[in-house]
């Protein structure tokens, strides 16, 4: 039980990094910055994603 306990935790704590970055982009294109800053925050947001996937199929 602890053991699923701590994996549900870091799923939450990936989610919450996942939303945050997602506000991260939202803020920058708000802002205007240059096409190179919105293009990172993108593959962040990618790997994020592809992270909570992976997560969500080995569930």
């Amino acid at each position: 039980m602890a053991g699923e306990h701590a994996r549900r935790a870091a799923y939450e704590r990936l989610y919450a990094e996942y939303r945050e970055a997602a506000r991260a982009l939202d803020a920058a294109r708000a802002r205007g910055v240059n096409m190179a800053e919105l293009v990172r925050l993108r593959e962040r947001m990618r790997a994020l994603w592809e992270g909570l996937a992976t997560w969500r199929r080995a569930e």
